[in-house]
This record gives C-alpha cells, structure tokens and sequence, in this order.
C-alpha cells in the first residue's frame, strides 16, 4: 500500500456498557462477541502495533486520523490505489 491508497480495514473494537450496574445475568445478556467495525479512508502508515488512515485532505493537511491497532484488524483491502 501506498500512502494516499483508498483502503477499507475491517477490525473489531472494544465496547463498554453505559449502565453503571447490572446483574451477572443482564451483562450475560448484554455480551456481544462480535463487534466488527469497517472504516474506510486513506492509508497514511502503519507500523508493526498499529495502522492509520485519514478521511479528509487539502494539500499537505489531513483530518480525521484514524489509528487502530493491528491487533483488531481482521482484515484490509485496498479499494482504489493513488494515481
């Protein structure tokens, strides 16, 4: 991948309850085993602990920087490579 390269990562992500307490019953319930998330953007780096991709650029500034860490990612595809 090059930087500039359209790529979609799908990954898993942590999530927490915004109920303070619950049963050991309702957070049984409330478990879910499979949190899989997609972003899409622009490939910027990625090191050996995590990948990063940008959504928006404007000459040599970039914005929403995204950092996930490699070991979320399920799997990544580049969608378009920069021209």
């Amino acid at each position: 991948m090059k930087r500039g390269d359209l790529i979609e990562i799908v990954w898993s992500d942590s999530i927490s309850s915004s109920k303070a307490w619950m049963s050991e019953e309702e957070a049984k319930e409330w478990i879910d085993d499979d949190v899989e998330l997609r972003t899409v953007g622009f490939f910027f780096f990625r090191s050996r602990k995590s990948i990063t991709v940008y959504q928006s650029c404007h000459g040599d500034r970039v914005g929403g920087v995204w950092q996930i860490p490699i070991g979320c990612v399920r799997n990544i595809r580049r969608l378009r490579r920069l021209r």
